[in-house]
């Protein structure tokens, strides 16, 4: 998706609100991401306790049937894949974007506004479209813990 610039008609007035509106969204997807990673710190430890909990279950039914043995595996693998999921939110560089302003510096004062909302303007896009895909990644975390736990207790109570 395109950015759509600011209208080369608007006054000086509209730029600035345009600016600061964008700033005030820019901060905003910030606090997202933040807040994205630190569900995520709490998904990857949880599901590092559910790892525990798994091998400690198992220790205990060594003499688990085939099906169990492929119901714990099954288990381990959606704990594992939560963990390595959760620590990619945690560590990944996600760009939120911000305006170039090494391009600013040799503009004319007359244009630095029109300028500074079209880099706000190509930039907003791509931090929302971060903050949609981390939000994305920790929902299918937290699927497949949910998922890794209900196989867990399934094969607790069956094994």
């Amino acid at each position: 998706m395109s950015p759509q610039l600011a209208p080369k008609d608007w006054t000086a007035d509209e730029y600035l609100l345009y600016i600061e509106e964008a700033r005030r969204d820019m901060d905003g997807q910030q606090d997202d991401k933040r807040d994205v990673r630190v569900r995520a710190q709490v998904v990857l430890t949880t599901s590092l306790v559910i790892a525990a909990a798994i091998v400690t279950s198992y220790e205990g039914k060594a003499d688990v049937c085939v099906v169990g043995k492929l119901v714990y595996i099954v288990a381990t693998v959606l704990s594992g894949l939560t963990a390595l999921a959760a620590g990619g939110i945690i560590t990944a560089q996600s760009p939120v974007g911000a305006p170039n302003l090494q391009a600013l510096v040799m503009m004319g004062t007359g244009d630095l506004h029109k300028r500074l909302a079209d880099e706000y303007a190509a930039t907003r896009h791509q931090g929302a479209a971060t903050v949609a895909m981390l939000v994305t990644v920790l929902r299918d975390c937290v699927l497949a813990m949910l998922l890794g736990v209900c196989t867990l207790g399934v094969v607790h109570v069956w094994a």
